[in-house]
């Protein structure tokens, strides 16, 4: 076993000690000044308090020289204190002045103890109230009491992966700060370590925020400690039990933040929307009709403000009762409303045909008109047709006197009208793809109009039917040669397609596949697979970390009824938190997935802040909705896992 010695060497060559200097170190570099102990600055306090302070009792200065004296600490602590309150600490000016004069005029004699400190390459901690470290280090000094400083400390303890630390950092938190200034630095904290915490640590971290999002002092602090309160609950709120989620949606409902300027209620508006799913029905219900009639009864609806909460509400009728959708409808989308493709892409989950009736197939078939007329043939004499929504026009002129024309437009209504695919008759929709593919394929089109018509569609397509997307992306017939006379300029371009993932066939695949996913066969549950993957190994690509990351997935956050007919298993939880289970950086998580989707094992089902998170029903375990790692294609490798393992079994018998 090393001795404590040749374990500190350890520690300090990987760079996880820290140094604390004490008055010791100040005493050695300026060779014994009196002041630079704490004993000698405590009985220079003593004569400074019998220099100015003119209600000193008698023998004072005799008793607290004793105590200085006497070397015992409580001695020391009482006589500090009673000396600090005599100079009118922590502001007096006589109080700021006599450490000014003494501890902040110490000069460097002796260098060499700090150089050897510097020289370590290791953070430093120190009570002393003098400068020698920062004058000799060059290290600016920092206080806990610093945002920037907390949020360092935060992101240096996560990097660490130990939960120790940790969950002493979230106690800590607890007890210790105070409700104004101090609060809003933990809650800088609790953002960073947020997924990081146990339960036990988000509940209790629930109780200790909630206390601290409500101030009847108007100040700028007390309103900063609220804000910054509501952030740090914004990143917990998804981690909630049902009945803290509750509280939390009714809390936002009646705090002042609520009906104020936007960029206070946005901080609410956050958090009540990541803890909605977790919310009883009612409560859910009541908070988005709350929200329809409170936040959008004003004329401001073309904010930030405006669109956000819009997606907000959104989001919250995909989890709402029915008759909640149709009232925050009729608040969002009152009848008679002009449609606009700005206000189809705001949200187009609640647009809906009992509102317009037949209005979005009049509008898409105008939109449809307009694309055809992006390419137009002018001839002499005859004046265009004019275009909504172009940026501006492409003109050649002909010899026989006409002109070619081409518009270059935004895509929005295009972009509009495939998001509102479900409320499109056939015929309509129909009409609209012959008019993309029609412009798509027109030579006398101009390239960057064909390129943005295939991404509008590429994009557009995770939401459609199978069959619609099939007709899209891969194509039969027309369509498949119209991407073909396209593909080679395409494929060098640097696009990304919908979600931030490279649009690569074998990602498009993988998501094909997810979504026409039938289940397990009756013979074959999540651990065959596993196994499978395990037997054959390395002969199939897969490293034993990719296995280890793979199996903790698999077993640890899908369900046999994830790999059912009808469900997909996703595993929702953040990548931090996967890194911290797994003592690994995110990096290398991050690298893990991709040689994981790279042998076919896994794809993607992202969020639009690429954010993972995912609700199941409490009563059957079936996954409500999830964002993060799709396990899916994993099923479709059994075939081939078992031709490879029948090969290696082969080869060992040979």
């Amino acid at each position: 076993m090393d001795t404590p010695l040749g374990e500190l060497k350890a520690e300090i060559e990987k760079g996880s000690a820290l140094v604390v200097v004490g008055a010791g170190v100040s005493a050695g570099a300026t060779e014994g000044e009196a002041v630079a102990t704490w004993v000698g600055l405590l009985k220079s306090g003593v004569q400074r308090c019998v220099k100015v302070a003119t209600d000193l009792p008698d023998g004072w200065e005799t008793r607290t020289l004793a105590q200085i004296d006497s070397g015992d600490s409580i001695e020391l602590v009482l006589a500090a204190q009673n000396i600090a309150e005599r100079l009118g600490a922590p502001r007096g000016g006589e109080f700021r002045k006599w450490l000014r004069e003494t501890v902040g005029e110490l000069a460097v004699k002796n260098s060499a103890t700090i150089d050897a400190i510097r020289g370590l390459n290791l953070p430093i901690a120190t009570t002393n109230y003098d400068g020698l470290l920062s004058l000799c280090t060059n290290r600016p000094p920092v206080t806990w009491r610093t945002v920037k400083a907390c949020q360092a400390a935060a992101t240096a303890l996560l990097a660490r992966r130990d939960r120790n630390e940790i969950s002493l950092a979230a106690d800590w938190l607890c007890s210790n700060a105070n409700p104004t200034r101090l609060s809003a630095m933990a809650s800088c904290v609790i953002e960073i370590l947020a997924d990081a915490l146990t339960q036990e640590q988000i509940n209790s971290l629930f109780q200790w925020l909630m206390q601290r999002c409500f101030s009847e002092t108007h100040s700028r602090v007390h309103d900063d400690t609220c804000r910054r309160a509501w952030r740090a609950l914004s990143h917990i709120a998804i981690q909630l039990e049902e009945s803290d989620a509750d509280r939390l949606c009714e809390s936002a409902m009646k705090h002042r933040f609520w009906m104020s300027f936007d960029v206070e209620r946005k901080v609410l508006r956050k958090a009540v929307g990541n803890c909605l799913a977790k919310c009883s029905d009612e409560i859910k219900n009541k908070a988005t009709i709350d929200l329809a009639d409170a936040v959008l009864a004003n004329d401001s609806k073309t904010n930030d403000d405006y669109l956000t909460t819009i997606n907000l509400l959104a989001y919250a009728c995909s989890i709402c009762s029915d008759d909640t959708k149709k009232h925050v409808e009729s608040k969002v989308y009152p009848k008679g409303t002009k449609l606009t493709p700005e206000l189809i892409l705001i949200a187009p989950s609640i647009v809906t045909n009992e509102l317009f009736g037949d209005g979005i197939d009049d509008w898409v078939e105008k939109v449809t008109k307009e694309l055809k007329l992006e390419v137009q043939h002018v001839k002499k004499g005859e004046s265009p047709v004019s275009v909504s929504g172009s940026m501006m026009q492409y003109t050649i002129n002909k010899p026989d006197g006409g002109i070619h024309l081409v518009h270059i437009r935004s895509e929005a209504p295009i972009k509009a009208a495939l998001a509102r695919h479900k409320n499109i008759s056939a015929e309509v929709f129909d009409n609209l793809l012959l008019a993309i593919e029609s412009s798509i394929a027109d030579p006398d089109n101009l390239f960057s109009n064909r390129i943005a018509l295939v991404q509008t569609l590429t994009d557009s397509a995770s939401s459609m039917s199978c069959e619609q997307a099939s007709r899209v992306t891969l194509g039969t017939g027309r369509y498949r040669y119209v991407m073909q006379t396209i593909s080679t300029p395409l494929s060098q371009s640097s696009y990304r397609g919908g979600g931030g993932r490279i649009a690569s066939d074998r990602f498009r695949e993988t998501q094909e596949f997810s979504r026409e996913f039938l289940g397990l066969d009756a013979n074959t549950n999540r651990y065959d697979l596993l196994l499978l993957v395990k037997q054959v190994g390395k002969d199939a690509g897969f490293t034993p970390r990719m296995i280890a990351l793979l199996e903790y997935y698999v077993v640890a956050f899908t369900r046999d009824i994830d790999w059912e007919e009808g469900s997909r298993p996703i595993v929702f939880q953040s990548l931090s938190r996967s890194a911290l289970e797994m003592g690994v950086s995110e990096r290398q998580i991050q690298q893990l997935e991709k040689q994981l989707f790279d042998v076919g094992a896994i794809t993607w089902h992202d969020s639009g802040n690429h954010k993972r998170f995912g609700s199941r029903d409490p009563a059957s375990g079936r996954l409500l909705f999830a964002y993060g790692v799709d396990l899916t294609p994993l099923a479709s490798l059994k075939t081939e896992l078992e031709d490879r393992l029948h090969q290696k079994q082969l080869y060992a018998h040979a």
